[in-house]
């Protein structure tokens, strides 16, 4: 490992972070540098993850054109094994889909997220998707399906020691 590179990793991973915690634009703008700086350079080393970081906050922000861009680059890169990412990446454009009403192109991507958790075998990875899955029932009126997934998605999550996303779970419920 070149230490360049690690630093625009904890950079990147930093950024995440207090994106995720606070929605802060400055720590967007850190995350979209350090992920543009890894890909300038050729650093293909869990770049996947980047991009789906990158898409995830990108989407959240109201930027769709730019959370596309990136999913398409952390699918690129799960297509060359670097898998970390792609559910993520899914789960993102699942979310964009629903929030666009078109829920069968959102039930696709949920497929798609599935899909790539179950290539890595990645139990984190699939509680989430039971998470994304309940948002998307939420979002077509199924509330008891997305108590049910809300369920599972819970367990899932208490058998990892995964107490933030509980609490996402728990404020759905309550809102359910």
């Amino acid at each position: 490992m070149r230490s360049l590179h690690l630093m625009s990793m904890g950079r990147a991973v930093a950024a995440c972070a207090r994106w995720r915690q606070s929605g802060d634009p400055q720590a967007l703008d850190e995350l979209r540098e350090a992920v543009g700086w890894l890909s300038r350079r050729g650093n293909a080393l869990f770049s996947s993850l980047n991009h789906g970081w990158l898409a995830d906050a990108l989407a959240a922000s109201g930027d769709a054109l730019g959370a596309r861009r990136h999913v398409a680059q952390a699918l690129r890169r799960a297509r060359c094994s670097d898998m970390l990412g792609a559910s993520l990446a899914c789960r993102t454009m699942c979310l964009q889909a629903a929030r666009a009403g078109q829920f069968a192109k959102a039930m696709r991507w949920l497929e798609a997220a599935r899909h790539w958790a179950q290539m890595r075998e990645s139990r984190r990875e699939q509680a989430e998707n039971l998470l994304c899955a309940a948002k998307l029932a939420l979002a077509t009126g199924g509330v008891g399906r997305a108590a049910r997934l809300l369920a599972e998605a819970d367990a899932a999550f208490a058998g990892l020691g995964m107490q933030t996303q509980r609490a996402k779970v728990n404020g759905l419920q309550q809102a359910a």
